[in-house]
């Protein structure tokens, strides 16, 4: 972690922005490794805020609060990481499971699905997809109580 901090400071000095942010975005997947969530979506917050442009910076918010149980605020980072890198199949699987989340299950199935044609192998996207296909199979109806 000071590795991080030492990089941020001396950045800081020399006034590389884009450079500032990755560090900052390096740091975030560092801190979420670490289980340090609050921390991990202040990084990723700095990171956007010094480059708006940083898919990853984005993404990183979205895992931040999506283990913080912010889902609203996930699905908001991972549709502006989407945006921005409309190709990377991990962007897609977070938007799905942002969606999935909450209980938002067609649209959480079109992003695994467009994760899965990014990236047919995206073991998570699978998953995702899985369960929330079973979650809109139609229910049998139930017979009434005697």
């Amino acid at each position: 972690m000071q590795a991080y901090d030492k990089a941020i400071a001396g950045d800081a000095n020399i006034g590389n922005r884009l450079s500032l942010a990755d560090i900052w975005v390096n740091k975030s997947a560092l801190l979420w490794k670490l289980r340090r969530y609050s921390q991990s979506l202040e990084s990723a917050t700095q990171a956007v805020a010094i480059n708006p442009k940083s898919s990853m910076g984005w993404f990183n918010r979205g895992l931040a609060l999506m283990a913080l149980d912010r889902y609203g605020e996930a699905l908001q980072s991972y549709n502006r990481a989407v945006n921005l890198d409309p190709q990377n199949a991990d962007y897609w699987t977070g938007r799905g499971m942002a969606l999935m989340a909450l209980n938002d299950n067609a649209t959480s199935l079109a992003a695994f699905e467009q994760a899965l044609k990014l990236n047919p192998s995206q073991a998570q996207a699978v998953m995702g997809r899985n369960m929330v296909a079973e979650r809109l199979k139609p229910k049998p109806p139930t017979s009434p109580s005697k």
